[in-house]
C-alpha cells in the first residue's frame, strides 16, 4: 500500500514538470583490457592492439526530475593489429584497421549532496557496429631466404553482434553557463573483445 502511495505522490510531480533536455559529449583515452579475436592467427606482440586510443562519446535524452536521466548514446573510436599464419616456407600477414561504433542508451544519475552536488554516474548498455578493413600480404620464405612477398590486397567489411555495458563515474569540474565540465571514468564489458577502461573530460548538461 505504501509503495502504491509513494507512485501516486511522484508520478503527477514527474508529469507537470517541463521535460528538461539532458546532453553529455566526451573525449576519452581508451585502453583495451581483452586481446583482438583472431582466431587460429599469431597476434604480433608489436602490433596487439592493447594501444590507448582516442574516442568520442555523446549522449542525449531528458531529465527526470532534478537527478535522473535517460536518453541515447553513441560513442566511436579506432583500433589497429596485426596478426599472421606462419608456414614452413610461406606466411600470411594480415594487418586490420577497425573502426568500433556503439549504439545504445544511458540512464544517469546525480549523486545528490556528494561533493557538493558534483559527483554523477552513469549506467550504459550498447550493441557495437565495427568497420574493419584487412590489408592481406601473402609471402614466401624458401629455405630461409629474405622473403618475397606479393601485392598486398584490401578488403572491408562489417561485424556486428558484441553486447556492452558500461558505468561511467563523473565529477563536475567547472561551469560554462548552463553546462558543466567533468572529469570522468569510463569501464565498459563486453561480450567479445571489446571490454575497456577510459578516462576523459566531458561537457554535460
Amino acid at each position: 500500500m505504501r509503495a502504491v502511495l509513494v507512485v501516486a505522490l511522484l508520478v503527477p510531480k514527474f508529469a507537470s514538470a517541463e521535460p528538461q533536455l539532458s546532453l553529455l559529449a566526451a573525449e576519452e583515452l581508451r585502453i583495451p583490457t581483452t586481446a583482438p579475436d583472431v582466431g587460429y592467427y599469431w597476434l604480433d606482440p608489436d602490433r596487439a592492439g592493447d594501444s590507448p586510443v582516442g574516442a568520442l562519446a555523446l549522449g542525449a535524452g531528458i531529465r527526470i526530475g532534478r537527478r535522473w536521466a535517460v536518453g541515447l548514446r553513441g560513442a566511436v573510436s579506432w583500433r589497429r593489429y596485426r596478426a599472421s599464419d606462419v608456414g614452413n616456407m610461406a606466411f600470411e600477414v594480415h594487418s586490420y584497421d577497425t573502426v568500433p561504433i556503439d549504439v545504445g542508451g544511458y540512464l544517469m544519475c546525480d549523486a545528490g549532496r556528494l561533493l557538493h552536488h558534483a559527483l554523477w554516474l552513469s549506467l550504459w548498455i550498447a550493441r557495437r557496429y565495427e568497420r574493419v578493413t584487412d590489408t592481406d600480404t601473402f609471402c614466401i620464405a624458401p629455405g630461409g631466404r629474405d622473403p618475397s612477398c606479393g601485392v598486398p590486397t584490401k578488403s572491408t567489411d562489417w561485424q556486428d553482434g558484441e553486447r556492452l555495458v558500461g558505468v561511467i563515474a563523473g565529477v563536475d569540474v567547472a561551469r560554462i553557463r548552463s553546462a558543466r565540465v567533468a572529469a570522468l571514468v569510463d569501464l565498459q564489458l563486453g561480450t567479445g573483445d571489446g571490454s575497456a577502461i577510459a578516462v576523459g573530460i566531458g561537457l554535460r548538461r
